[in-house]
């Protein structure tokens, strides 16, 4: 944005606080976007926080991308998903029109984004540039090189808090543009920003207590005493509204438990290669999963199925020996909170310690 009367750029930096909400974390008025003055705000940030963030999200800037590898290391850049798409649709529209049409390019370049494992990728990719030629250019050089900032089978991996799109900036973008104007002076400006950050306290503040009020069901408290109990006691309101929602639909489960898998399995889900990633639909591959187990060295203890009584759909749980949990709906590791399918577990095994290391940091009170 750079509707003030100097035409610089106002660009912000949000993040999503314990309360799954959305907070300003930095504003700059930058004369240039340049990999230098990206990297200047960045290390302005770092200096105050005093640790780089776990995941950085933004659109597909170059300038960006190469201020976030010089300044946060460590940090996984994932790429707007919807910024792309909107430069796929700039560079590609007219010829894949030409060739398949562009339904048909969409469909199968959803297909490779919804790829359950690595594996399955690359067999979805091939399709896609096969079937479209005159695309293939743009998208071995500009995205495939970044498959692992943007595709699902990656992605899923990674702790987002649920967030693939820059959404949430665009959405703080239009109140900025409210507040400042072509008159508007960087003084008014930093005031008006002020003013906005204080509003943003302010609803969590009222958020927080609204959750202090609210009372669970008698039937769920009875089920997970103990869960219930420490998220209370050490989580804020996002980790335990959407893990009380999850413990709601657990009952609608049944929880079925499987032999340790013995070389390649047969199961349907072992070849599986896409999905719709639509409410419980979501998953990677239980073979992609149990392959990084191994690669990590850790000790599986049991599996279990997971089948919803009415729709039929199956998800699998693994336990490991040190009682951490894997789901392959992904929403522990993409998330940080437990899913539906893992609330399931907890209520068949009941020797299954429920530890609060299980619930992301970010999620926790302070």
């Amino acid at each position: 944005m750079n509707r003030n009367q100097y035409q610089f750029a106002l660009n912000i930096g949000i993040v999503g606080d314990n309360l799954g909400k959305s907070r300003n974390a930095f504003q700059a008025i930058q004369a240039r976007e340049d990999t230098a003055h990206h990297s200047f705000i960045l290390g302005c940030l770092l200096d105050s926080v005093g640790q780089p963030p776990e995941t950085f999200i933004s659109d597909k800037d170059p300038a960006v991308a190469a201020a976030v590898a010089i300044v946060y290391p460590t940090t996984r850049h994932i790429i707007c998903l919807h910024h792309m798409l909107g430069n796929i649709a700039d560079h590609l529209r007219p010829a894949a029109q030409g060739q398949g049409g562009w339904d048909r390019f969409l469909q199968l370049f959803w297909a490779a984004y919804r790829a359950v494992s690595p594996n399955a990728f690359e067999e979805l990719w091939g399709t896609l540039v096969t079937e479209f030629p005159g695309c293939r250019a743009y998208l071995d050089e500009e995205l495939y090189p970044i498959r692992r900032q943007w595709a699902w089978a990656w992605v899923v991996r990674e702790f987002t808090a649920g967030i693939r799109t820059n959404g949430r900036v665009e959405a703080e973008n239009r109140v900025n543009k409210m507040i400042g104007g072509a008159k508007t002076s960087a003084f008014d400006l930093f005031l008006a920003l002020n003013d906005r950050s204080r509003e943003q306290c302010k609803n969590e503040m009222m958020l927080v207590r609204q959750t202090a009020r609210h009372k669970h069901e008698a039937d769920i408290e009875q089920i997970f005493p103990g869960p219930l109990a420490m998220l209370c006691a050490y989580c804020g309101p996002f980790a335990i509204q959407t893990c009380y929602r999850e413990m709601q639909l657990s009952v609608y489960y049944l929880c079925e438990a499987l032999q340790k898998p013995q070389g390649r399995e047969t199961e349907p889900w072992w070849d599986a290669q896409g999905n719709d990633i639509s409410n419980d639909h979501a998953y990677v591959a239980l073979h992609y999963v149990l392959l990084e187990v191994q690669v990590r060295r850790l000790t599986i203890r049991a599996i279990f199925k997971i089948r919803h009584l009415s729709t039929g759909t199956i998800h699998y749980v693994i336990v490991l020996t040190d009682n951490r949990l894997i789901c392959d709906c992904g929403k522990l590791m993409n998330l940080g909170v437990f899913c539906r399918h893992i609330a399931c577990v907890f209520q068949d095994l009941r020797d299954l310690p429920f530890h609060i290391s299980i619930i992301r940091p970010r999620w926790y009170m302070s």
